[in-house]
């Protein structure tokens, strides 16, 4: 089974204001606004209850914080490229990404049951007039 969380800052982004501007240096001028999204996709080794693992992940002050983030989930593959009304979407993760010890501390700390692998990434999204 594959579980995908995003989640997203509820107070100012700090990161995707400065990319927002590096960009408009860069001479993207008819970008509006820059957004992101921590990605996790969960592979579990049998069918869990979504609502069971978005608990362990929301009890995970490593993934989530009630006082700055927001989650939504999904069980299967994001789509990604161009969204609409002038909306962009890149996904960009680390290959190189060693996710053993996150993977031990939701499974054995936070009870995600039958975790077998987590991979990260994060989602930009990009608006433009």
């Amino acid at each position: 089974m594959i579980f995908e969380a995003a989640v997203d800052l509820s107070i100012t982004d700090n990161t995707a204001f400065t990319v927002l501007v590096a960009l408009k240096q860069l001479g993207y001028e008819s970008l509006q606004r820059v957004e992101r999204s921590d990605l996790y996709r969960l592979t579990l080794v049998a069918d869990e209850p979504a609502a069971d693992i978005t608990r362990a992940l929301m009890r995970a002050e490593v993934v989530f914080n009630p006082n700055k983030h927001r989650m939504s989930f999904a069980d299967g593959s994001p789509a990604g490229g161009r969204g609409t009304g002038g909306e962009w979407e890149a996904v960009v993760a680390d290959r190189d990404d060693d996710t053993t010890r996150l993977r031990r501390l939701l499974a054995e700390r936070f009870g995600v049951p039958g975790l077998d692998r987590i991979e990260r990434s994060t989602a930009w999204r990009l608006y433009d007039s």
